[in-house]
């Protein structure tokens, strides 16, 4: 009987990444119209800049039909970016892509000479370039689900801690944008989102565009952020709630239920980003950011 149920194991496993393997052979395009990226950034004492980056309209260049991305955002804010100077609809350059080849090309906003962005037919080990030119190879090549999908993704190596390249999505630090040769600050990818659908991160993913926005009464306070091996939280809600931590695949990775105070133990998650989502009976009390070092 055990050795059945261990052969059975063993066909249910090799069908299952049969699966993936064959679901990851089927590329996963970018989107040509409706998609926002958006990009949060942490740096100095405090500061953040939150980016919206959004394909608009397409372009002509060197014969070749090319789409449009522009981005709006705030830059030097206060928690969530609110108090930061708003930027709007600033063009970032023009993207194609050959889906026989799966291959993206970028063209900069003061150049005509595309370059090759992204590139899904690489394997592991493989040579790529970065944003920037930034030369770099492929740690490993992995899936991941999307939507219900397998989408080959790229493991980069990063000076703090790997970034993903998805298929039709993009980089799980910068978005549209990688940010490989990130050395200090802090890049995550906060959503995605293509025709309305949250495919990627945590919303809303609406564009940063200055209407109808406010600073959160925010529910809880957490210190140290960053942290190291103790988190705490003060709570201004009563009661007991559920505090769940996500990694920036939307992976719960740890979840406890607190009080109005609490300590969480973090020394066993690895260093990087994560999300922090509260919640009672009632819905989610708060979101938002955690920066584990």
């Amino acid at each position: 009987m055990a050795s059945n149920m261990k052969n059975i194991f063993t066909i249910v496993l090799l069908a299952s990444t049969l699966i993936a393997k064959s679901q990851t052979s089927i590329y996963h395009p970018f989107p040509d119209s409706n998609a926002i990226w958006n990009v949060h950034h942490a740096y100095g004492e405090g500061l953040y800049d939150c980016y919206s980056y959004f394909i608009n309209g397409d372009t002509m260049i060197n014969s070749l039909p090319y789409h449009k991305i522009y981005v709006s955002g705030y830059e030097q804010g206060f928690y969530w970016c609110f108090g930061g100077t708003l930027t709007l609809n600033r063009y970032c350059g023009a993207f194609r892509q050959d889906k026989n080849f799966r291959k993206v090309y970028m063209v900069q906003p003061d150049s005509s000479t595309e370059v090759i962005y992204f590139d899904f037919s690489v394997s592991k080990s493989d040579s790529v370039v970065v944003l920037y030119g930034y030369p770099t190879s492929v740690f490993d090549v992995d899936s991941i689900v999307i939507d219900g999908n397998y989408r080959k993704e790229l493991i980069i190596p990063s000076l703090d801690f790997p970034e993903e390249i998805i298929e039709g999505i993009g980089s799980s630090i910068g978005g549209f944008f990688p940010h490989s040769i990130q050395v200090e600050n802090d890049w995550w990818l906060e959503c995605f989102d293509q025709d309305g659908e949250m495919l990627y991160g945590f919303g809303p993913c609406t564009i940063y565009n200055g209407i109808n926005e406010q600073k959160p009464d925010q529910p809880v306070s957490l210190y140290p952020n960053p942290v190291n091996d103790k988190l705490n939280l003060l709570i201004k809600e009563s009661g007991k709630m559920n505090l769940s931590i996500y990694d920036l695949t939307s992976r719960c990775i740890l979840k406890k239920e607190v009080s109005n105070s609490a300590q969480i133990n973090t020394s066993q998650l690895s260093n990087g980003i994560y999300i922090y989502k509260l919640q009672n009976e009632k819905g989610i009390l708060s979101t938002g950011k955690i920066i584990k070092e």
